[in-house]
């Protein structure tokens, strides 16, 4: 049975999400499993049996298509979790695949773990982590980043975050001055240093010399 034809057995359209797709799987098994007839003649037990095994089979097809992360969360659906829970399940998934450097689903995870708690600076953070990761979507991860810094105004790594995305957006001013409001908030970082020093233009010792030595120059 080919993908196409999984989609037809289901009576969906191949844009279906998985989560209707697992929706319709649930309503159609336990509309045709054959245990769940009683007093049916023999012909008719062999179509629900054929009928229950072509729907299994054109669902484990489509599921066999769609990565873990999006199977596991649909079907956590499916036992009446709040969005809390689905946040922290989609949060749990997401630091797994950061683990295995899959940013890409990383980030959906992350994403979707968001859009269920947007109350979650954790999750917000990781969002923009994965989005700074990418050259090209360097401005919505100084979007996803504002977000979190309206959400979370005291906390420095936020600041430091938009800094290197100013930074890798080669706005150095821009980077800077938000580098320096990470210090401010005592955001202690050995790549904040770093940065901090290239940008300023002046080393750690040597400003630290000009500091005790630069006023008594004739």
């Amino acid at each position: 049975m080919d993908i196409n034809e999984c989609y037809d057995t289901l009576g969906l359209t191949r844009d279906a999400s998985f989560e209707q797709v697992h929706k319709r799987f649930i309503e159609l098994s336990k509309r045709f499993h054959p245990d769940s007839k009683f007093n049916i003649s023999d012909t008719d037990k062999v179509y629900y049996q054929e009928r229950f095994k072509e729907i299994n089979e054109a669902y484990q097809t489509i599921k066999s298509s769609y990565d873990g992360k999006t199977i596991a969360i649909t079907e956590n659906r499916n036992r009446n979790l709040s969005n809390y829970d689905i946040a922290k399940a989609y949060y749990a998934k997401g630091v797994n695949f950061l683990k295995e450097g899959d940013i890409n689903n990383a980030l959906d995870c992350f994403l979707n773990a968001y859009r269920k708690d947007e109350t979650n600076p954790r999750y917000l953070r990781n969002v923009v982590k994965c989005l700074m990761e990418k050259p090209r979507r360097l401005h919505e991860s100084k979007e996803y980043c504002m977000k979190l810094i309206k959400l979370e105004d005291y906390n420095g790594e936020n600041f430091f975050l938009l800094g290197k995305i100013y930074y890798k957006a080669e706005l150095k001013s821009a980077a800077l001055n938000y580098l320096k409001k990470a210090k401010m908030l005592n955001y202690k970082n050995s790549e904040l240093d770093t940065l901090l020093e290239e940008l300023d233009g002046k080393p750690g010792f040597a400003r630290k010399v000009f500091s005790i030595f630069g006023k008594n120059k004739d």
